[in-house]
């Protein structure tokens, strides 16, 4: 029986076979849509592997692209080592408007960092804790933020 992740997989590298022999043809998906006889928003969505084209489809884009239906459909082998390889997938981030990929292993930097930084502030701060709450005796100390205000108590 084959599971989720195999399939998903399965219509991934379909989606890849087309987009690399669209590209090495130098043909547009509107032209290969035309030519297939389906939207170009088919033609995107079977490239990033969201849709699953029914054989007729596979038919008449492999037709269209100038192979045979099965150059496009990936061996269980293949799948299989594809599955059990590991994957460093870059991101892509969005900082002021300027979009770039990061590598996995900045990625955990970054998520590291962060986690670090949150259980840091938590523990160094004094906002959001019952003892500075409402009610609290507690009053914050010179310098920090008070909850519920942008101004700084007691400090310069």
């Amino acid at each position: 029986m084959t599971d989720d992740t195999l399939i998903r997989r399965l219509y991934v590298e379909l989606g890849a076979r087309v987009r690399t022999r669209r590209a090495a043809l130098d043909m547009r998906q509107e032209d290969l849509a035309r030519a297939a006889r389906i939207s170009r928003a088919s033609v995107a969505n079977i490239e990033r592997g969201r849709q699953q084209p029914p054989v007729h489809v596979l038919l008449a884009l492999a037709d269209a692209l100038g192979l045979e239906m099965g150059a496009l459909l990936p061996t269980r082998a293949e799948l299989d080592a594809h599955l059990a390889a590991p994957h460093k997938v870059p991101k892509l981030v969005n900082i002021g408007g300027e979009s770039s990929l990061m590598s996995a292993q900045i990625g955990e930097l970054v998520a590291q960092l962060l986690t670090g930084a949150a259980s840091f502030l938590a523990a160094a701060t004094p906002l959001g804790s019952a003892a500075t709450g409402p009610g609290s005796s507690k009053a914050p100390q010179a310098g920090m933020i008070s909850p519920g205000s942008r101004t700084r108590t007691g400090g310069k």
